[in-house]
Order: structure tokens, then sequence, then C-alpha cells
């Protein structure tokens, strides 16, 4: 099963786009030539067609800006807000207003440490493990807590595959598809925490204006309560 899911190629940039560019060579060719169709039937194609490959233009557009990301300079469509991050962007300790996968800035060994982040969109999929002082203020999420959080059975597990932080801070991002790791301890006292600040603001839109310092799992001097808001 897992082999299988690591063979499935990433999604085609051209696939999406391919289908109405053919159907408008065949009704450009058709307009040439003449008297084979209706001039109507020719333009409710081109209409259609049309559509369709703005359609799907916009759909593949962030996977143009991944693949290619120098056409961004050249085509602003593929980036109009400028969101999406660099490689070089990427690299720098402090990232501002950019959407990325929190993944991609990970060590071979999937660390993160001594990074600031601020009006993000992080995407996943991942979870974090905090195993140094981590800050998260302001988060806006996409998922309730209890779909958020995944338990390990004693501090100092280290989750194989999380991304690991330390000396992190977040402010104000929005984490779309991640989730973080916590004891039941400290689980229950997120949720103790979430429900003091609001839990129906959270429960609707994700988002809490209160700040997270969640417990490295290894321990430490720099070890604050997960949840515990400021």
């Amino acid at each position: 099963m897992d082999d299988d899911a690591d063979s499935v190629p990433p999604p085609s940039v051209f696939k999406p786009v391919l289908p109405p560019i053919l159907i408008l060579a065949a009704d450009a060719t058709f307009a040439i030539i003449g008297n084979v169709l209706p001039a109507w039937v020719l333009g409710l194609v081109w209409g259609v067609s049309m559509t369709w490959l703005v359609i799907a233009a916009v759909a593949v557009r962030p996977r143009i800006a991944r693949k290619w990301p120098w056409l961004r300079d050249w085509i602003p469509f593929v980036d109009p807000g400028g969101s999406l991050a660099s490689e070089a962007e990427l690299r720098s300790t402090y990232i501002r207003g950019k959407a990325f996968r929190l993944a991609d800035l990970a060590s071979f060994d999937g660390f993160i440490h001594d990074r600031t982040f601020e009006d993000c969109i992080l995407y996943g999929p991942g979870v974090i493990c905090a195993i140094g002082y981590t800050n998260n203020m302001h988060p806006r999420f996409t998922a309730l807590p209890e779909n958020m959080h995944w338990q390990v059975w004693r501090p100092g597990t280290r989750p194989v595959g999380a991304i690991y932080t330390r000396e992190v801070t977040f402010k104000r991002c929005r984490f779309i598809g991640l989730g973080f790791v916590g004891t039941e301890d400290s689980i229950q006292k997120t949720y103790q925490e979430i429900a003091k600040a609001g839990s129906s603001k959270l429960a609707v839109d994700g988002t809490t204006d209160s700040t997270i310092f969640v417990a490295p799992l290894t321990g430490g001097a720099d070890t604050r309560v997960d949840g515990a808001f400021s």
C-alpha cells in the first residue's frame, strides 16, 4: 500500500488544459476550412472551450508556479498576489505573507529551527512536534482542536516522520492540513484553555486571538504548558 502511494506521480500541469486547447485547435481548423459546421456551432464551441481553458488554467496556476517559478516574473497571472514563496525566500529565517508547504522547510532529518513565520499560509500534510520553544501567536486553524492533535504516550517520545520545531515562532499564521503532537495531559490542557478563550469562535472560523506555547516533548527549562494562552 505504501509503495503504491509513493509511486503516484505529482499532479500534471498539462492534462487539465490540454483538452480545451485541442478543441480550440480543431474549431479553428474547421473555421479556416469553411462550410463544415454552421458559424453559430463554431462560436459556441469556441466559447465553451475558452471558458474551460480559463478555469483549467486557474486550477493549475499553483502547480505552474512551483514547477517553473521563473514564470512569475514574466506572467503575473501565475502568482498575482505574490504569495507563493520562492526557494530563496524559504531559506530566510523570517518569512512574512507567503504560502508554502511547511515540510519543504524541514532539514533532511525533519528539523525546523530559529525561524519566524508571520501572516503565512502553511500547508500540510504534516504533524508539528515541538522539541524546543515553539510560540504560536494568534493562530488560524482550519480544523477543530480534537482533529488536529496527535497523542503520544509519554514526554520524551519523538514520533518518526514528524516536523520537529525548536525556537520557532508563528504569528497570525493559517494552518491547513497540519496537526500537533502532544501528550494526553497537554492536549487536555489545550482544550481547557481553548474553552476559556471561547471555543465557539474557534469552532466556527478556526481562529483564536490568544497565544499558544507548545510544550516541547523533551522537557527542559523552556517547557511551557501546551495550549497555555497568554
